[in-house]
Parts: structure tokens; sequence; C-alpha cells
């Protein structure tokens, strides 16, 4: 049998595995109160989760340059690795909508090359 593996006190982690030194306990009350107030401020679950590829530009107004929707396209890509990376459901359906995304980022600067 191995030996557990040690942890950092202060951190929540420590107190989920059973310590209750005070820094330990003191992380997690203020962890507890970075949730509440998440809830509180309508944020639900610790990371935002995929959003649909449509959702994510938002409408397209005069305002936004091909250079920001390229950019906008390209950060959403990257948001979406993070949980293409997970082997569930979830990751699954991230990896898809990273893909269309991706396409959409091509068939955009094809239309900027060929223009």
């Amino acid at each position: 049998m191995t030996a557990p593996r040690p942890y950092k006190h202060g951190t929540t982690t420590a107190y989920s595995r059973g310590c209750r030194c005070e820094p330990c306990r003191d992380a997690k009350v203020a962890s507890n109160r970075r949730y509440r107030e998440r809830r509180a401020a309508g944020i639900t679950g610790s990371r935002p989760g995929p959003v649909p590829a449509a959702e994510c530009v938002a409408p397209a107004s005069p305002a936004l340059t091909l250079v920001e929707v390229e950019a906008l396209l390209e950060a959403r890509a990257r948001s979406l690795a993070y949980t293409a990376g997970a082997r569930t459901s979830a990751g699954r359906e991230a990896r898809h909508r990273r893909a269309e995304v991706l396409d959409l980022l091509a068939h955009l600067r094809e239309a900027v090359s060929a223009a």
C-alpha cells in the first residue's frame, strides 16, 4: 500500500482530505464564501459551461471589424479546448462545437483573403 500524498495546509484540498487545522478551516470558509457570492450574483458552477457557437459571437454589428470577429472566434475555440479535453459527454460536445468554431474561423479567413 502506498503512503498518502502530502498536501499543502491552508487549502481546500487539505480540508477535504480531513485536516481541520486553522489554516485549512479558513481556506474552506473562504471557499464557501466565494461560492455563496457567486450564487447570489447568479453565477453557477465553478467554470463556464460550453456556449453554442451562435451565441458566442452574438449578432454581427457594424461596430465589429473582421479582426475583432476573428479574435472572438479564436478566444471561443481556446475556451472550448479546456472542456474538450474531458472524456465525458460534455467533452464530446465541446470538441464538436470547437470544430464548428474552427470551421467558421477558416471560412472567415478564406472570405477575407478572397476579398
